[in-house]
């Protein structure tokens, strides 16, 4: 199967590691992300309204990424909701029937919702490691005016 396909900016802004030619006629969506679904509950608006304009600022958010972004949303708001509820109850386990101790169930929808997470965190390059190699567009663009500039 392989690895997943980079997309061509994640690889521009990367540099190219792996000097593979890169395919000129991809897809160029357009860098916006789409209004906020009405039906979010206030946790995952409250990401949306949080990530979406610092995404869309370096071009990681397009407008055919909202389902993708759509999950990522509902994850970590999911993960906001549950561990909210969890510190209201102040316990990370509880008591069954028959007297075994096991975790509630906040710690398993939070244990999930982060594996989402991190997959679709990697997908949009929002993790450090994922961020290491790239480069912002913006100061390569004034790097490369003041290299013009300086070298007459």
């Amino acid at each position: 199967m392989g690895r997943n396909k980079k997309p061509t900016e994640l690889k521009i802004l990367n540099g190219n590691p792996g000097k593979r030619p890169i395919n000129l006629n991809e897809v160029k969506p357009i860098p916006i992300a789409d209004p906020c679904p009405k039906w979010f509950d206030r946790y995952a608006k409250a990401v949306w309204y949080e990530m979406a304009p610092k995404m869309e600022k370096y071009g990681l958010l397009t407008d055919i990424d909202t389902l993708d972004f759509i999950n990522l949303c509902i994850s970590v708001g999911l993960i906001r909701k549950a561990y909210a509820d969890m510190k209201k109850l102040k316990v990370l386990t509880g008591v069954t029937p028959s007297g075994y101790r096991q975790q509630i169930p906040e710690v398993g929808i939070i244990n999930s919702a982060i594996k989402n997470v991190t997959a679709l965190s990697a997908k949009f390059g929002l993790s450090p490691s994922d961020r290491a190699g790239l480069s912002d567009p913006k100061a390569i663009e004034k790097k490369g005016k003041m290299s013009n500039l300086l070298s007459g």
